[in-house]
């Protein structure tokens, strides 16, 4: 070892022990399945660390593939084709909450609460208010399954009711 460290300098030694150390500690992981990070992983093993050193602009952060998977609230707000305002109005009611924020503190939302969006905007739809709805998504299957069959039937003989109005605006637009 004296050999060796005679060759190379001891601060060049420490960084080929440390990277042999993490090589072997994220193969270990992979085998076992892990490590759930592969761009990551592939980022640690191809860096020199002696030649380059580690500042924060050069070290690729651990999730940022996530990061891009999210959205905005504008972003949001253009898939969901639903203004500002009625997102923040569904966090105030604890509806929603973003799931973080990105380096310049935009809310960011991910796919889980885009489908939360979607499914609060079902329910309203259906005519659940908000209080309700923020019950509904808390409450088990067999309680929303049987709101929902409530509604169903609400929204069944309000369909009956305006065919027959439809039909008495027709009669009467016969008659005129």
């Amino acid at each position: 070892m004296e050999k060796l460290l005679g060759a190379i300098s001891s601060r060049e030694f420490f960084y080929a022990l440390i990277r042999q150390q993490i090589v072997f500690f994220i193969k270990y992981l992979s085998l076992l399945g892990w490590f759930p990070c592969a761009k990551f992983a592939a980022s640690i093993l191809e860096c020199d660390f002696h030649t380059k050193p580690l500042t924060a602009r050069s070290v690729q952060f651990y999730g940022e593939e996530d990061m891009k998977m999210k959205q905005k609230l504008r972003q949001v707000c253009a898939e969901l084709n639903i203004s500002r305002r009625t997102i923040q109005g569904y966090e105030k009611e604890g509806l929603v909450s973003p799931s973080g924020k990105n380096k310049y503190g935009h809310l960011l939302y991910g796919e889980a609460e885009r489908e939360r969006i979607r499914l609060v905007r079902f329910y309203q739809q259906v005519g659940f208010p908000l209080k309700e709805i923020k019950a509904l998504m808390e409450a088990p299957v067999p309680i929303r399954k049987a709101a929902l069959e409530r509604k169903e039937g609400e929204l069944e003989s309000e369909c009956l009711r305006l065919q027959e109005l439809i039909r008495q605006v027709k009669e009467y637009i016969a008659v005129l």
